[in-house]
Formats: C-alpha cells, structure tokens, sequence
C-alpha cells in the first residue's frame, strides 16, 4: 500500500511540474529579454537545458516529498504505536515551512 503511494507521488509530481512548467516559453521569455544562462546557447539548447534541469529538481523535490508524506504511516507500522495520528503530512509541512521562515528571520 505505502510503495504504491509513493510511487504515485512521484508520478504526479513529475506530471503536476510538465504541465506548469513549460521549458519552451521559459526559454522564449529568457530570449526576449536577452537574458542567457551562462554555457547554454540561446534557443532550443537552452530549451533542453531547462528541460534537463527541471527534471532533476522535479525528481529530487518528488522523492522529499514522498518521503515525507509515507514516513509517519511506515514507523507507525514498524513500531505498533498509534501516536503519530496527528502528527500528518500537512502539519509536517507546516512545521518545516514555519521553522524555515524563522530560521530566514534570524539571518
């Protein structure tokens, strides 16, 4: 139950982030505001670059985040305590941001 979760995350993360973003008008836009990215000619090797880029981020974030939402649901299954039920996904989500958003005021 929890793999298949997982890898569900995984592949509507990586859907969710190919319809959002769209490398091609990214690397329009960037042209016509004559920006580069430093390495990478502009136009359609650029189109691959952000496309590569993106897919990477979309993984590494994708995988974070399934992680975070199944590992309340598997120690709970591996140490037979029921106390994690208010401890979801959400309030995990809420915490990190919250501590992060300190952590930037403290700097």
């Amino acid at each position: 139950y929890w793999v298949s979760y997982f890898i569900l995350i995984l592949i509507f993360s990586s859907f969710y982030s190919t319809i959002v973003l769209n490398p091609k008008d990214i690397a329009q836009e960037l042209q016509k505001m004559a920006v580069s990215i430093p390495g990478v000619r502009p136009g359609l090797a650029t189109t691959f670059y952000l496309k590569q880029v993106m897919q990477r981020v979309t993984l590494f974030g994708a995988i974070i985040l399934a992680i975070l939402v199944t590992l309340p649901n598997i120690i709970e299954g591996i140490l037979n305590i029921s106390s994690f039920n208010g401890l979801g996904t959400t309030s995990l989500l809420i915490l990190v941001g919250v501590v992060l958003d300190i952590s930037r005021e403290m700097k």
